[in-house]
């Protein structure tokens, strides 16, 4: 998080036994980007994923 400055952060969890509000303590965020943090278990352990929003997307002119 700190390398990233992320100082907003928004944690998902799913299946684990985690406590997004003491795992934000230890995490520090601080900056001013933002991401979501998902945590998921998987067969080779819990995996966490750190996910930014994307800009508008172009789209390209119909006809």
């Amino acid at each position: 998080m700190r390398e990233r400055r992320i100082g907003t952060l928004e944690i998902k969890k799913r299946g684990l036994e985690v406590d997004p509000a003491a795992l934000r303590k230890r995490l520090k965020p601080s900056g001013r980007a933002a991401a979501t943090l998902v945590l998921t278990p998987t067969p080779e352990g819990a995996r966490a994923v750190v996910c930014a929003r994307m800009g508008h997307l172009e789209r390209p002119p119909l006809g």
